[in-house]
């Protein structure tokens, strides 16, 4: 008898785990996509601040709730409250995008997003103990590879993909932050 993986629950096959992964994590974007738009309602009518901490907290929380994924958050103060509302938003969804896809292909159990100031840039390190490469070199149009790759543009950043085999994959995201402008 074959025992199961470190990522498959006793009694569920590799096809029954990942189609039970791919539910849960087609439900936890259908959510988040509900959750968004509330936010943004929010934002038209300037009653409330977007909270990059409170999000990531709520995301989270929505993880372990399912079960799937224990998640820590390593988020600096000092970099969190330089960040613009804008910069903030891409954030959260670079973390949302590459989680969900780490999860869904590669049996994630484990993943710490850090979020820090690095001098005049703010540094950003998803890591996960999952199997396999983040795929962030696909062409395919809609993949959330392909949409880390255009937010980090939208922040003038760079990424760069460390993988390391059967230890997991860490994505780190470096950009400069908005020049503060200063009369003289």
């Amino acid at each position: 008898m074959v025992s199961p993986s470190r990522h498959e629950p006793a009694g569920l096959s590799h096809a029954q785990h990942n189609r039970s992964s791919q539910k849960i994590v087609e439900h936890l974007t259908q959510l988040i996509s509900e959750v968004h738009r509330l936010v943004n309602g929010c934002d038209q009518c300037g009653a409330q601040e977007f909270d990059l901490t409170a999000e990531l907290g709520a995301l989270q929380a929505a993880y372990e709730r399912i079960g799937n994924l224990h998640m820590t958050l390593a988020l600096h103060p000092a970099a969190i409250e330089v960040l613009t509302q804008q910069e903030a938003r891409e954030i959260l969804h670079i973390v949302r995008e590459a989680l969900g896809t780490r999860v869904q292909e590669a049996q994630v159990t484990r993943a710490t997003v850090s979020i820090r100031k690095c001098g005049a840039r703010i540094c950003m390190r998803i890591s996960d103990d999952g199997a396999g490469p983040m795929p962030v070199d696909r062409r395919i149009p809609g993949d959330r590879a392909v949409l880390i790759k255009s937010r980090v543009r939208k922040l003038r950043g760079t990424m760069r993909l460390q993988v390391k085999e059967g230890r997991g994959t860490q994505l780190l995201v470096t950009f400069s932050l908005e020049p503060i402008l200063v009369s003289v």
